[in-house]
């Protein structure tokens, strides 16, 4: 079996999506399938063909600071996906990528098309998108459609035809690296980090954006004791092809905190590879995040036997945290609600470890990444199969599907 993943940005570059999709491949191939990549890059030296981690990838350029280079990437995408198509029984993209789609119908292979981002790939986003109705032609093309969460398996069921092969598929998350440090461990890296024994870290993880929320984070943070610091881990300034996304809000955020007095309260990391190290040393994972698909972060915290506090993200995040089992969400991403529910876990190391400890086990339960490729490794074995025809789309049982989103459809319409 053959597989050909196809990914706007792949590691060492920023992407959830990609880095996702390298701990997936790697588990498939352990499994005996050959995995190659291939995905956009922002780097002229990583142009073309390379390895990670014994994973063979190609590279494209990716610019899309206008129309014109946007349209030359794709057709750089397309090219690469048609001259190497033959050697593959199945693409599988992680979001929707036109150049893939097009390829898969022009050369007749089978497609598993992963969701992977609310309000950026899920079918109503991309029907507002200008020429809508021609890119739906093409989102509907997928053999299977796999969305993360069920807020993202909603919008597909709403949005696309009865007969269209859903299966939610959760992210899944490697539980032998990410796991609780022992004691010997978490107290020679809050030393390597310098953590004062009376201090209390706040971890978040991301790009630094307006979309995942540090604003509210810090000014919650200046209602909190002066023992409670902050890290921030991810880019500082997450660029995509030509648009700035993150400088000017770092910016932002560096005034801000010069003038409530938080500068040395905070330290913001960058891009860190090894995320693992930050989890096991800090005391409560925050993920003030104004919009997710599923995020690997909430995931890999609650892996690594931290509670949570979120904010509430309607068939996200708390399909992923149980409020007041593994940790708290948040309605609304408000400042003094926010402080609050950190001020909890704050006073309370027990409870902080007893919340933790339950939160691992449900993601080694639910979410393991071994359990995830294994449903991945049966899916394409099945679309492989030489008498396969699409199966009935998976039901809802227990759900009253239009009910139960009807209330939330503002949120994906962008009237919130």
């Amino acid at each position: 079996m053959r597989i050909l993943m196809v990914n706007w940005f792949y590691p060492p570059e920023y992407s959830g999506a990609g880095l996702q999709c390298h701990r997936l491949s790697l588990q498939l191939q352990a499994r005996g399938i050959e995995v190659d990549i291939l995905a956009g890059t922002l780097r002229a030296d990583l142009v073309g063909p390379g390895k990670v981690d014994g994973l063979g990838i190609f590279r494209v350029w990716c610019d899309k600071s206008n129309p014109y280079k946007h349209l030359l990437y794709g057709g750089r995408l397309v090219s690469q996906i048609l001259a190497s198509i033959s050697r593959y029984d199945l693409l599988h993209t992680h979001g929707f990528i036109l150049p893939a789609s097009l390829a898969a119908r022009l050369k007749r292979r089978p497609l598993v098309q992963k969701i992977t981002n609310l309000n950026i790939d899920d079918p109503m986003a991309v029907e507002r998108r200008r020429f809508g109705g021609m890119l739906m032609s093409f989102y509907r093309r997928a053999d299977v459609l796999i969305p993360t969460s069920g807020r993202l398996e909603m919008c597909c069921r709403l949005a696309l035809s009865a007969a269209k092969r859903i299966v939610q598929i959760p992210n899944g998350v490697d539980t032998a690296l990410f796991t609780p440090a022992s004691a010997a461990e978490r107290s020679r890296l809050r030393n390597k980090f310098g953590i004062a024994a009376q201090d209390t870290v706040l971890l978040t993880l991301g790009p630094v954006n307006y979309k995942k929320g540090i604003d509210v984070l810090i000014r919650a943070l200046n209602l909190l004791p002066q023992s409670v610091r902050l890290w921030v881990i991810g880019p500082l300034d997450h660029s995509r092809g030509g648009r700035d996304d993150g400088a000017s809000c770092y910016n932002s955020i560096c005034r801000e905190l010069h003038q409530l007095g938080l500068s040395r309260r905070v330290r913001f990391f960058g891009y860190q590879a090894k995320v693992h190290e930050f989890l096991r040393a800090a005391d409560i994972y925050v993920h003030p995040s104004r919009g997710e698909g599923q995020p690997n972060s909430i995931l890999e915290a609650m892996a690594s036997g931290l509670p949570t506090v979120a904010n509430l993200l309607p068939g996200i995040t708390d399909e992923i945290i149980q409020n007041g089992k593994f940790g708290y969400l948040i309605e609304d991403n408000q400042p003094d609600v926010l402080a609050a529910a950190l001020r909890i876990l704050i006073n309370n190391p027990a409870l902080r470890k007893r919340l933790g400890w339950t939160a691992r086990e449900d993601i080694v339960r639910n979410y393991s990444l071994v359990s995830v490729a294994d449903r991945y490794y049966d899916l394409y074995r099945e679309l492989l199969r030489p008498d396969h025809s699409a199966a009935a789309p998976r039901g809802t049982e227990g759900r009253d599907c239009k009910g139960w989103f009807r209330k939330e459809l503002h949120f994906n319409r962008g009237e919130r």
